[in-house]
């Protein structure tokens, strides 16, 4: 998110928590873990739309989501005036990592296993918002795995049994025509998902962001939107049960 944008985006984070929404921000640090890689020349690789993660990429991950992207999103909350605390699985808990079925593949990537809530229902009770790195201790080996922050949201909504899940990217939201703007679709029924990821419409990194918003849908989470924070009228919209 450049800084041109960030102010609208915070000023409907900031009306959800004035009117009491118990908040939790998931991010991901996909451009900065892509140049800290470059900067050591060594390769990104994705395999539709999730990243390869080999333990010597892992190490730019930890380093880029828990710590720069982590503290720049809690800071930012800070200078809006909103109690925010950063957090990954492995802290107090809150969730563990679960086998992936691509892991062969993708290698130290995981998806979201069990989910503790005390330790975010503790926050909120605070008035504080929980912003959460995608990373968490695989089970029974503790080794901290990578989880696409698509899923990683979509798997802590349903575990949280959130009214609503909000997912912000950079083209505005699910387009036909990836190119067209005027092409954005306002509701995605699965099957009709299946057709655009199948023809290459849907690519990179929207197939997991519309897998894991579809996911969230069919498991219970109400209203689930994908859009953009430089029209964040979206927020708002979607949380008062009205479509785009």
């Amino acid at each position: 998110m450049g800084t041109r944008t960030q102010d609208r985006w915070l000023e409907e984070i900031i009306q959800l928590a004035r009117e009491g929404h118990q908040l939790l921000i998931v991010h991901g640090a996909g451009s900065l873990i892509t140049d800290a890689l470059a900067r050591r020349q060594a390769q990104t690789v994705f395999i539709d739309g999730q990243r390869v993660t080999t333990p010597e990429v892992m190490e730019d991950v930890i380093r880029e989501m828990r710590g720069t992207a982590n503290l720049e999103v809690v800071s930012l909350c800070r200078r809006v005036g909103l109690s925010a605390v950063g957090l990954s699985g492995a802290d107090g808990g809150f969730f563990d990592a679960a086998p992936l079925s691509l892991s062969q593949q993708l290698g130290l990537v995981g998806q979201v296993g069990t989910v503790h809530s005390a330790l975010v229902t503790a926050l909120w009770d605070l008035a504080m918002i929980p912003v959460v790195a995608p990373l968490a201790p695989a089970v029974g080996s503790g080794k901290i795995l990578n989880i696409n922050g698509d899923w990683a949201a979509s798997g802590l909504a349903q575990q949280l049994d959130a009214d609503v899940l909000l997912y912000y990217t950079d083209t505005g939201g699910v387009r036909m025509d990836a190119d067209d703007a005027a092409t954005l679709l306002t509701n995605l029924a699965e099957s009709k998902a299946d057709a655009l990821i199948a023809a290459g419409r849907i690519s990179r990194g929207m197939i997991p962001k519309v897998r894991a918003a579809l996911a969230a849908s069919n498991k219970g989470v109400g209203w689930v939107g994908i859009g953009s924070w430089y029209h964040p009228e979206m927020t708002t919209q979607v949380v008062g049960g009205k479509e785009m």
